[in-house]
């Protein structure tokens, strides 16, 4: 196989663009007890808590977040890991 060039100096003058995961700009956008809510309510079981609820509290605080967002963010497979 042949050895792939550098791409370095390609690399440094990009600006990609990453998907930002909703839920964590949210998480950044509260304070104090509200985030503590929120992380509480992340926390808690989807069978309990659910997402739509959780879609429908941020919204009640300015805050557009969909459901299916915060579903994947609790699986672990959204774009912060």
């Amino acid at each position: 196989m042949a050895p792939q060039p550098d791409l370095t100096e390609f690399l440094k003058l990009s600006n990609p663009r990453v998907k930002t995961c909703a839920v964590e700009g949210a998480l950044e956008a509260l304070t104090g007890a509200a985030r503590k809510q929120f992380e509480a309510a992340m926390a808690t079981d989807p069978g309990v808590i659910t997402n739509q609820a959780i879609s429908y509290w941020l919204a009640a605080r300015d805050l557009a977040v969909k459901w299916q967002s915060i579903s994947t963010h609790r699986r672990g497979t959204c774009s912060c890991g």
